[in-house]
């Protein structure tokens, strides 16, 4: 049976709202995760969720391609600011154990590699 370009569109905006939820799930379930260690894991494996991550985007990028779909990357700034929050929050979380020398070098290193990371994507292009 031969799906008609009308189907397989509403299939790829389907697929795209599932990987959505996907990454939503994944950085929701990462941040409870760092907040109560072991809630999450002990129910869901973080692997087979990226796994299943893994094959939505393949699938999406068949479809995609099939269909004749591009779409230019465009990283806004503000997403780079949410990432860097989560990030935050997330290595904070992970440093209260740790002596404060070692929280220094880690976080200078951490601060390091974001800005690297926000000089090849902003200030380069």
């Amino acid at each position: 049976m031969e799906l008609d370009k009308n189907k397989k569109l509403l299939i790829y905006k389907i697929l795209e709202i599932i990987i959505f939820l996907a990454f939503f799930v994944w950085s929701a379930a990462l941040l409870a995760e760092s907040i109560l260690p072991g809630l999450i894991s002990a129910h869901l494996s973080f692997l087979r969720l990226a796994i299943f991550s893994l094959i939505l985007i393949v699938m999406l990028s068949a479809l995609g391609k099939i269909l004749g779909l591009s779409f230019d990357l465009k990283i806004k700034k503000w997403h780079c600011a949410i990432a860097a929050i989560f990030g935050i929050i997330i290595i904070s979380l992970s440093l209260i154990k740790f002596h404060w020398s070692e929280i220094i070098i880690i976080t200078t290193t951490s601060l390091f590699i974001i800005y690297y990371f926000f000089k090849v994507l902003f200030i380069d292009n």
